[in-house]
């Protein structure tokens, strides 16, 4: 099962890798030099004039939501929201989700995830990275699992129709389970990142990260997301996502994968 995603992940960069030594402008990260200035291979940045130039929040806010009552009395609830801002050299990412389930008043889900990460271009399509994630799971026993790194990205494409990325990096990596069971070490953190746009209506995403221990192989944790998004009206969209999370050294009794399949209403902003 954790084959897939990488599998997705991994395909998507190999598309990109193909039209890599095409010229593909970055907007702002490429302004053109003043007559008699030389070319240089290092973006030429300008500061932002407010025309033309991100300097709000671009991104969405999804929900889903159902229950039932009577013969059954069921409810699921889920909340996420991705966003990301870029002016000049610097690109912030903010990503936040929460998940609830219960059948017949008692609670079979409570999940939540947050991440923020900052960009800085030192190439046009080169650069820094820097990121943090918390996450818990009541389920899965995981009382907090964090992680903070660093590292280096590439930006494969970015045009109308693909924007694809990948990442490397360390982490610091540490999970704590309910049992009482804490577990902490220096990770390598891969991670990858696409969109494709098919039309004006559908759009495909997928997003990925791992993180293998340096210290022990047997730990490993990953997790990815791949979601179809369709456009229905210039600010909502429906969208249909697949979270997937594998975690090689789970809590005691508890599986190694989790799974969730959402289908949510989003607005865009």
């Amino acid at each position: 099962m954790i084959l897939l995603p990488l599998v997705l992940g991994s395909g998507l960069a190999a598309a990109a890798i193909v039209d890599d030594f095409a010229s593909i402008p970055r907007g702002a990260l490429s302004a053109s030099p003043a007559p008699g200035e030389p070319l240089t291979g290092l973006a030429q940045v300008t500061p932002p004039t407010g025309e033309g130039d991100t300097v709000g929040w671009d991104g969405s806010l999804n929900v889903g939501a159902s229950k039932t009552d009577g013969n059954a009395d069921v409810e699921n609830y889920s909340v996420t929201l991705d966003a990301v801002k870029e002016v000049d050299i610097h690109r912030f990412n903010a990503f936040a989700g929460w998940f609830y389930a219960a059948t017949e008043g008692v609670r079979t889900q409570r999940r939540a995830i947050g991440s923020v990460k900052y960009d800085q271009f030192f190439a046009e399509k080169t650069y820094f990275w820097a990121n943090t994630f918390a996450e818990t799971n009541e389920q899965a026993l995981v009382d907090l699992r964090w992680s903070a790194g660093g590292g280096l990205g590439h930006q494969f494409r970015d045009d109308a129709t693909w924007s694809i990325s990948a990442e490397v990096g360390l982490a610091y990596f540490d999970e704590r389970f309910d049992t009482g069971e804490e577990d902490n070490y220096l990770a390598a953190r891969g991670a990858w990142k696409g969109r494709f746009v098919a039309n004006e209506q559908l759009t495909f995403r997928h997003t990925g990260e791992v993180y293998p221990s340096l210290e022990d192989s047997d730990d490993v944790y990953g997790r990815a997301t791949t979601a179809a998004d369709v456009k229905l009206t210039d600010r909502m969209n429906a969208s249909a996502q697949w979270l997937f999370v594998w975690d090689n050294t789970p809590a005691a009794n508890q599986d190694r994968i989790d799974n969730l399949y959402l289908l949510t209403i989003g607005w865009t902003f």
